[in-house]
């Protein structure tokens, strides 16, 4: 992730062509805009992360991010930090079209496969809404 693809203005942030090859564009949390702008001042070069201002590669990142849960005692990895960010969505009542595009799933069968299990009250919080 390059600082060019993070748009403080907008609050976007695009994402480079994954496993379907398009573009996507993420919204930024608050928190998150936050955290970078100031991760942005210590940061020197074009790369979001790097290393001696060279790109960080997936293994590395993946390493590094393992040695942070290690010393925080938890378990976990980098792809099972996306499921959760995408849960959280869901739980949090994102419409899951949004989650879809979002996590770059080809179609919203992929979505609707791996995470409405999650969901089993959703039915009666969502029948309750209309008024009799």
């Amino acid at each position: 992730l390059q600082w060019l693809d993070v748009d403080f203005k907008t609050g976007m942030i695009r994402v480079m062509p994954g496993k379907n090859g398009k573009i996507r564009f993420v919204p930024l949390h608050q928190k998150l805009r936050k955290a970078l702008l100031q991760w942005q001042k210590k940061s020197p070069g074009p790369y979001v992360l790097s290393e001696s201002g060279r790109k960080v590669g997936v293994w590395l990142l993946s390493t590094k991010f393992k040695r942070i849960l290690d010393h925080a005692r938890l378990a976990g990895s980098i792809h099972k930090a996306r499921h959760t960010w995408i849960t959280n969505l869901l739980l949090a009542g994102v419409n899951p079209n949004l989650v879809q595009k979002w996590a770059g799933h080809a179609n919203f069968k992929t979505t609707n496969r791996i995470y409405t299990h999650i969901m089993p009250h959703e039915g009666q919080e969502q029948i309750n809404r209309v008024k009799l």
